[in-house]
């Protein structure tokens, strides 16, 4: 009976136009939630690889950095060796000035006397060099520990920069997160 299909409601033209206006609004707002949600993957992803490229930097340069903390141990070892080594040429110089004073006041006009004098002699000025070439290397160990110790200071401003900039990443993507999410909700 046709009277029955008149008893179901229908849709207005117009409810019909506003009902797909609305959805192909619906469907512009997801095709862009979707393009932003693919744009900020492509990102975390660079972002992820750039963190993994400044962590291995930091792994690098907190190595440098151990590399030349060692190094300054063992030229300060060094150092302190050639200190004690210096101090021992000191006292031998002293003890053979000494010698060569009392040979002096000792010494008679013999040949041998003169040799013996004459080898005291040479064996100061022999310490005289050591020690003069000992002090050298020591004023070259000292300015090695300063040139170190300055590139100690830059690795380790480098290390604690690019842990700052790591963080502030870290900080960025966090908020993107918590920016896409309530944009999806």
């Amino acid at each position: 009976d046709h009277r029955d299909l008149h008893s179901f409601p229908t849709r207005r033209s117009s409810d019909l136009q506003e009902l797909t206006a609305r959805n192909a609004e619906l469907e512009r707002r997801q095709s862009q939630l979707e393009s932003q949600n693919e744009a900020v993957e492509e990102r975390i992803t660079v972002v992820e690889s750039e963190r993994t490229v400044l962590q291995q930097r930091i792994a690098e340069l907190e190595s440098e950095s151990t590399v030349l903390q060692q190094t300054i141990a063992e030229h300060n070892a060094r150092s302190e060796e050639l200190k004690k080594t210096l101090q021992t040429l000191h006292t031998n110089a002293q003890t053979t000035e000494t010698r060569i004073n009392d040979m002096l006041q000792s010494a008679t006009d013999s040949a041998e006397m003169q040799q013996n004098l004459d080898a005291a002699l040479q064996r100061q000025n022999d310490l005289a060099g050591e020690i003069a070439g000992l002090k050298a290397e020591v004023r070259k160990i000292a300015a090695l520990n300063t040139e170190l110790s300055a590139r100690l200071v830059v690795v380790n401003d480098r290390n604690r920069a690019l842990i700052a900039e790591n963080r502030a990443r870290a900080q960025h993507e966090a908020q993107q997160h918590e920016e896409i999410g309530r944009a999806h909700v």
